[in-house]
């Protein structure tokens, strides 16, 4: 299956299923992910704010951005810049509809100690496919934090098919486990 077919297909899984029960995998995969040692010792993470139908970070972010440096990205023409995030009060929509912060601009990438990354789909050899924009993966190439994927079970595939501009993640977690 390429790509574009692979989305479609994604796609259609998430139609079958409520939000409700995306909730409920979510907070499987937020439990996953808090029992981390990576997660643990972490003090600089970036997320991202979540969109209907991705993993829902709300509940992560607002549990840890007073613990932790929680950072967000915010789309600009064809990158990704950084923010603090500072609370809900602290976003606005923004390019593509996507709710982003309005915190201050971070520079420094090299204290990034995890990158929680969203996707459409990822296989078990760790390999994401986005929504064919290239956001992350452009960024990806400018930072060296280990990258966690997190997805549904549906959102597992056993092969995606990648291009030499794609980025591995160390580490995919969905409601069912960690893979690494």
């Amino acid at each position: 299956m390429d790509k574009k077919d692979l989305r479609k297909h994604i796609a259609e899984q998430k139609k079958q299923y409520s939000q409700e029960q995306l909730n409920i995998w979510s907070g499987q995969i937020q439990e996953h992910l808090e029992s981390m040692e990576i997660f643990r010792s972490s003090k600089t993470i970036l997320l991202y704010h979540s969109l209907p139908d991705e993993v829902k970070t709300h509940h992560i972010l607002s549990t840890w951005y007073k613990e932790k440096k929680c950072l967000l990205p915010q789309i600009q023409g064809e990158n990704l810049i950084i923010r603090v995030y500072e609370g809900e009060k602290s976003m606005q929509q923004g390019a593509l509809g996507i709710w982003e912060p309005t915190g201050k601009i971070y520079t420094e990438l090299e204290k990034i100690d995890l990158v929680i990354v969203p996707g459409v789909a990822f296989d078990k050899k760790r390999n994401r496919m986005g929504r064919g924009k290239g956001f992350y993966d452009r960024f990806l190439t400018k930072i060296s934090a280990p990258t966690i994927g997190v997805c549904f079970d549906f959102q597992l595939t056993d092969d995606i098919p990648i291009d030499s501009y794609d980025v591995p993640m160390n580490y995919v977690i969905s409601s069912s486990g960690i893979w690494q």
